[in-house]
C-alpha cells in the first residue's frame, strides 16, 4: 500500500496537523478559548515552512480532521439520533463529510507550498486563509461553520467587525499568527517589525472602540416576548402531540399580549399553514386587538396548477404584522436532496422528515410588525453573512426562527447563537432568536446578550429592545471589501515570491 508511505513517513507532523486542527473548535463557542485559534496557525504555519506541495497539502488535509473532526461532530448526532441511522453507517457518513470538507484545507496547503507561498507569508497566508473561508461559504450551496473570526466577538478585536465582518476578523487572527511567527522564529529585523506590525493593529483595534457607527433611537424600546416550546424532536410529529404542541403556543401567548412582539421558533406547530388557517386566524384575530404582532415559523405548500405540490420552511406575521416569508437558504440533504431522484432510498437520513423543500423567491419582501422593517432568517440563514446583509438594508430588526433540536446537546446550539450574534454586531442592529430548545435570546447591536432564556426547557423570554438608527461600513459594503484586499494581498504576495525566487529570504 505505497500510497500509505507518506503518512507512516510523516507520522508525528501529521498527528501535529490533526492536534493544531483540533484547536480551532476550542476556540469558539461554548468553549471560547480563542487564544487558541492563533496557536493553531502558529503550528500550522510551521508545518508548512518550506513545505513542498504534496507534503503541505497532505498535512492541511489533517489539519482539517482535526478542525472538523472536532468541530462539527453533531453531524453524527442529527444522523444517527433523528434520522435512525445505524450506528455503522451514520460513523462513515460522518467521516466522509469531515474529510471532503479537509480537502479544502488541502488545496489551501497544495497551493501554500506549490507557489512557494512561505517566502511572503504575510502577505499570502491571511489572505489564503480568508479565501478558502470564503470559498466555503458558497462552494457546493456553502458550509459557512467554524469561521476563526467567531471566536473574537467578545474581545477587543471585535471592533473590527462592523467594518470588516467575520472574514475581517479571521483575517487578522491570520495576520497576528505570522506577526508572532516572526517575532520567535524571524532574525532581529524582522523581529522588530513584526512588533511593530502588531502595535498598529493594537492602535487600530483601540480606535475602533471607540466609534459608534450607530446610535440608539429615540422611539420607546419594543416589548418582545419569544415563546421556547422545548418540544421533542422525536415524538413532535405523532399525531397525538399536534393539539398538545398547539395548545401550549397558545397558552404561552396568551400570557404575552401585552407585549409589543411575540415570536414562535422555526416550525412551531407540526402542521402545514394550509391546515391550521382556523387555529392561526383565532390568534390573528386576538393578536390585532391587542395591538400586537404574532410571527411564527411554520411548514407551508402551495399546488400549483398542473404541476406538482411546493413545500416551503416559511414565516408568517400575524396581527399588526405583515408578510409571509420562504426559506432561501436551505441546508443540503436536510431540506432538499440534490439529485434526489437518483439516490434518495439509498441511505436512510435521505428520507428524514421535511427534506423535499423548495427555495423562495430572492426578491421576497421583508416582513412588517405595525411600522418597523423586519429582516426574517430561518435557521442556517443567518450564517452568511453576504445574505443577510443584502437582506437587512432598510430593516428595523432582525430575527432568525430556529431548531436546534436536531442538535442534540452538542456543541451545535452554542456554535449557531455566536454566529447570530456576529450578525448583528456586523449590522449595528438588534437581532432576537426564537428557537424550539435554545438558545432563545436577545442580542443588541453590538452582538451582546441582552437575555437569554435556558435552554431545554419550555420559557418565555421577555425583554425590551432599543431599536438604532444609522449603518455600520459593513452593512454598506458586505464582505466585499475584505475579500477585495485578500485577492490583492494573495497577488501582490505571489508576485513579491516570484521576484525573489533568484535570491529567496531564509526567514518567514
Amino acid at each position: 500500500m505505497k500510497f500509505l508511505s507518506p503518512i507512516r513517513q510523516n507520522k508525528k507532523r501529521l498527528i501535529a496537523a490533526t492536534l493544531y486542527g483540533a484547536l480551532i473548535p476550542l476556540s469558539l463557542a461554548p468553549f471560547n478559548l480563542y487564544p487558541l485559534s492563533i496557536i493553531s496557525l502558529l503550528g500550522l504555519l510551521h508545518l508548512w515552512k518550506n513545505a513542498s506541495a504534496a507534503s503541505a497539502a497532505l498535512s492541511g488535509w489533517f489539519f482539517g480532521l482535526g478542525m472538523y473532526g472536532a468541530g462539527v461532530s453533531w453531524i453524527y448526532v442529527s444522523i444517527h439520533d433523528f434520522a435512525y441511522t445505524p450506528v455503522l453507517i451514520s460513523i462513515i457518513t460522518t467521516l466522509g463529510f469531515v474529510g471532503g470538507l479537509a480537502l479544502l484545507t488541502a488545496a489551501q496547503g497544495f497551493l501554500y507550498g506549490r507557489f512557494n507561498l512561505h517566502r511572503a507569508s504575510l502577505l499570502t497566508f491571511p489572505a489564503l486563509w480568508v479565501l478558502f473561508e470564503w470559498l466555503r461559504s458558497w462552494l457546493l450551496t456553502g458550509f459557512p461553520w467554524l469561521y476563526l473570526g467567531y471566536g473574537m466577538i467578545d474581545t477587543p478585536l471585535s471592533s473590527f467587525a462592523p467594518v470588516l465582518g467575520v472574514f475581517g476578523l479571521s483575517w487578522i487572527i491570520a495576520l497576528s499568527a505570522c506577526l508572532l511567527y516572526g517575532i520567535i522564529f524571524a532574525n532581529q529585523k524582522k523581529r522588530i517589525q513584526s512588533v511593530l506590525l502588531l502595535v498598529v493593529t493594537a492602535i487600530a483595534c483601540i480606535a475602533l472602540n471607540t466609534v459608534q457607527w450607530v446610535t440608539l433611537s429615540d422611539a420607546p424600546p419594543l416589548k418582545v416576548s419569544l415563546i421556547q416550546g422545548n418540544i421533542p424532536q422525536e415524538t413532535k410529529w405523532d399525531a397525538d402531540q399536534k393539539p398538545i404542541i398547539m395548545g401550549l403556543y397558545r397558552e404561552k401567548t396568551l400570557e404575552s399580549w401585552d407585549s409589543d412582539l411575540i415570536i414562535w421558533p422555526e416550525g412551531a406547530i407540526p402542521a402545514y399553514l394550509n391546515e391550521v388557517t382556523d387555529f392561526l386566524s383565532t390568534l390573528d384575530q386576538q393578536a390585532q386587538q391587542h395591538d400586537t404582532t404574532l410571527i411564527t415559523g411554520i411548514l407551508s405548500y402551495q399546488r400549483p396548477p398542473e404541476s406538482e405540490i411546493i413545500y416551503y420552511n416559511s414565516i408568517i406575521a400575524l396581527g399588526k404584522g405583515t408578510g409571509v416569508y420562504h426559506k432561501q437558504k436551505l441546508v443540503p440533504f436536510g431540506e432538499f436532496v440534490p439529485l434526489q431522484d437518483q439516490i434518495r432510498g439509498l441511505l436512510p437520513f435521505l428520507d428524514i422528515p421535511m427534506s423535499s423543500f423548495t427555495r423562495g423567491d430572492p426578491n421576497q419582501s421583508n416582513l412588517t410588525a405595525g411600522q418597523l422593517n423586519i429582516a426574517p432568517f430561518i435557521c442556517y440563514e443567518i450564517l452568511y453573512p453576504n445574505f443577510v446583509t443584502s437582506r437587512s438594508q432598510n430593516a428595523d430588526l432582525l430575527i432568525t426562527v430556529s431548531n436546534d433540536a436536531w442538535f442534540g446537546r452538542s456543541t451545535g446550539p452554542d456554535q449557531h447563537f455566536q454566529m447570530a450574534r456576529m450578525r448583528a454586531l456586523e449590522l449595528g442592529t438588534p437581532l432576537l432568536r426564537a428557537t424550539n430548545n435554545g438558545i432563545t435570546a436577545h442580542i443588541d447591536h453590538r452582538g451582546q446578550v441582552v437575555a437569554q432564556a435556558p435552554s431545554y426547557e419550555v420559557f418565555i423570554l421577555n425583554s425590551e429592545v432599543h431599536l438604532t438608527s444609522g449603518k455600520t461600513p459593513f452593512s454598506l459594503w458586505g464582505s466585499s471589501l475584505i475579500i477585495i484586499i485578500c485577492f490583492l494581498s494573495l497577488i501582490a504576495g505571489v508576485v513579491l515570491v516570484r521576484t525573489r525566487h533568484k535570491h529567496p529570504p531564509t526567514e518567514a
